[in-house]
């Protein structure tokens, strides 16, 4: 160059002429120099030892050719080929340059001001998951869930436009990630994991999920993907195919939030259970043992290109430095931003996080029009309004999260106390004298518990296992209690629990297939059952007989959503059924019956109201509910609930204010 300036520039962006070297030298010799001067940190040569080793050692396979290998004395000889003449000058003249790229990269005294900080905001339409979004490796692409056109689907951000564009086909996605190419998208849909490639075409389902819950996904170079299925993570092959598992959690513990590292064979993960062992952890796709880097309850990690490991933890983002090579952290945490709920990171280092908002929601009633009748209570937060249920007389609501409450026209009542856990969905008993709920209290997985809904009487414990229980419906005559838990081989299957008679309270199988099915309802004479199912490749909804509790996998079924759907519920009087669309539009499918079979007619949109969570993700179950004299009670979103931007932070200081 011209000057030192335009000679660092040209180390870093122009390609090395290897032509210049002398004709007779070795292939060998070339590749070797060529490792020296490769770009690329993993594959260049540490330090000229290296090089020194491979020219004295014939058998390597980076220098063994036609050609032997000379030793440092023939390297210097006057008498030797122009090439061996001119190596060591090569060499050394690679290794400065090399040496020079790096320092010019990376070095705090380097030519020329230090790129400063810069926080920005990006905003988004609205969203029903404000922390399903995902930036893309290359730093130039936000995805997220928003439902900025009524319905929420996935939306593509180009950071270099300042409009978003709906992805199509992607109505109810959640959970998004990125391949390595920053051309393809993964996430879930319908209980489904789905591939989206961005250059054209419809999405790709690649697996069923099993659980309610998805424990986050990962991309590698090579094509694997990662994903948290079952409290465990699974290996698959981009283009689909069977999933295998990879990790082998103990019984109360749970593997979720895979993230690879560099080279893409080794893998950080999240481990929640007893404080003994939970944490972060390092995996290999290799089957070697994992090792924790990290105590502690973490919520989500990722690795930080060059060398910083990124984590939540108590709604702050967090950094440390990790040593690769021995997967050990060095130095103190840095905090990256407080608070923080999400985040994710780019290969270019571009950090996106969201700061931790309050997430509220509102029970409102409507007609079948989507008008708006008002409110059943304040709005308040998302864990206290969860899966409403109408009590069979009208008069009250049952709500879960981290506890059980009762709701009416005037007040929240508290209905379960002491222990903080994990509760799933109350559903009430013909009478509305009792309420049945799952709850965590005692362990990793939930049982069930049964107490009067006056709230006098003690709860009592119902069913206790291994499994994690859901309930879903108490049948009219009060005989059978309908519930799907998550098993671990064949993911969620329907059961039935009888609750009088000489086999009361002993819990048998209704429907088990290789498919997963969940959030079942009773028809209004018992003699149905209306569930979800991915058997389809995506979530429908299905209908099967119901004869005396007993197992119905062999009994015929109809299929009566035409596009996807979730969450069915009945009318009072048997003559229709409802669910939600992927888009989180409210169905109604008019159901006759006749004889032994069930006839269901062509499904009619009702409205699209701004169900929390879109009302689409199977984690968190049914959304709404409908009363007796046909109003919707429905969880919304509030209106006046804030939206955080997500911040894109470029050139962050490496925690020196920190």
């Amino acid at each position: 160059g011209e000057d030192v300036s335009d000679t660092l520039a040209a180390v870093l962006r122009q390609d090395v002429d290897f032509a210049a070297l002398p004709a007779d030298a070795p292939q060998s010799v070339r590749r070797l120099v060529a490792r020296c001067l490769e770009r690329d940190l993993k594959r260049r040569l540490r330090d000229i030892g290296e090089a020194r080793v491979l020219l004295e050692n014939p058998a390597s396979s980076l220098v063994s050719d036609a050609t032997p290998a000379p030793s440092p004395g023939d390297a210097l000889s006057r008498d030797a080929p122009r090439w061996r003449r001119a190596l060591p000058w090569v060499i050394a003249s690679a290794a400065t340059i090399a040496l020079v790229a790096a320092l010019l990269a990376w070095a705090p005294w380097r030519t020329g001001p230090v790129p400063f900080e810069t926080r920005l905001d990006v905003a988004t339409p609205a969203m029903d998951d404000p922390e399903a979004f995902a930036i893309s490796p290359d730093g130039r692409q936000i995805v997220y869930a928003a439902s900025g056109d009524g319905g929420s689907r996935l939306w593509l951000r180009r950071l270099d436009t300042i409009t978003p564009e709906p992805l199509s086909d992607t109505e109810g996605g959640r959970h998004p990630f990125w391949s390595p190419d920053s051309r393809s998208i993964a996430f879930v849909a319908g209980g489904n994991l789905k591939r989206l490639d961005l250059g054209g075409g419809r999405p790709q389902a690649l697996a069923s999920l099993t659980s309610t819950s998805f424990g986050g996904g990962a991309w590698n170079e090579e094509g694997d993907i990662l994903f948290g299925d079952r409290r465990n993570l699974y290996r698959i092959a981009a283009t689909g195919g069977s999933a295998v598992p990879v990790t082998k959690p103990a019984d109360a513990q749970e593997n979720s939030r895979p993230a690879f590292l560099p080279g893409g064979r080794q893998f950080l993960f999240v481990t929640t259970g007893s404080p003994e062992t939970q944490g972060v952890y390092v995996g290999s796709l290799d089957s070697a043992e994992p090792r924790r880097l990290l105590d502690g309850n973490v919520e989500a990690v990722r690795y930080l290109p060059p060398s910083w490991l990124v984590w939540i933890q108590s709604n702050t983002l967090r950094a440390q430095r990790l040593d690769l090579r021995n997967a050990r952290l060095e130095g103190d945490p840095a905090t990256i931003a407080d608070p923080a709920r999400s985040f994710s990171v780019s290969d270019s280092g571009l950090i996106a996080y969201r700061t931790a908002v309050q997430e509220r929601t509102r029970l409102t009633w409507f007609d079948r029009s989507g008008k708006a009748l008002g409110a059943l209570s304040p709005s308040d937060d998302a864990g206290l309004r969860m899966g409403p249920r109408v009590s069979p007389d009208g008069r009250r609501v049952v709500v879960y999260g981290r506890d059980v409450w009762l709701l009416d026209e005037a007040r929240a009542s508290r209905f379960t106390f002491g222990v903080v856990a994990r509760h799933s969905q109350p559903v009430w008993s013909p009478d509305a004298s009792r309420i049945v709920y799952g709850s965590s209290r005692k362990g990793a997985v939930r049982d069930l518990y049964i107490k009067p809904s006056g709230g006098s009487g003690a709860e009592e414990l119902l069913v206790e296992s291994a499994l994690d229980w859901n309930p879903n419906d108490w049948s009219r005559d009060g005989r059978f209690l309908l519930m799907h838990t998550n098993d671990r081989e064949t993911g969620a299957d329907l059961w039935v629990l009888p609750m009088t008679g000489p086999s009361a309270r002993t819990p048998r199988v209704f429907l088990k297939t290789k498919f997963p099915e969940r959030w079942a309802r009773f028809s209004p004479d018992g003699r149905f059952v209306a569930y979800m199912s991915n058997e389809s490749g995506r979530g429908e909804i299905y209908v099967r007989p119901f004869i005396d509790g007993g197992d119905g996998s062999n009994s015929g079924q109809w299929q009566v959503s035409t596009a996807g759907g979730i969450s069915p519920v009945w009318r009072a009087d048997g003559s229709e059924l409802y669910y939600v669309a992927p888009n989180g539009m409210l169905m109604a499918v008019p159901i006759r019956v006749q004889g032994t079979e069930l006839l269901p007619g062509v499904p009619v949109p009702l409205f699209r109201p701004r169900i929390f969570k879109g009302g689409t993700d199977v984690a968190f179950g049914p959304q709404y509910d409908v009363s007796r004299d046909g109003r919707f009670l429905i969880n919304t979103v509030a209106d006046d609930t804030p939206l955080a931007p997500i911040t894109l932070i470029q050139n962050w200081n490496q925690g020196s204010k920190n």
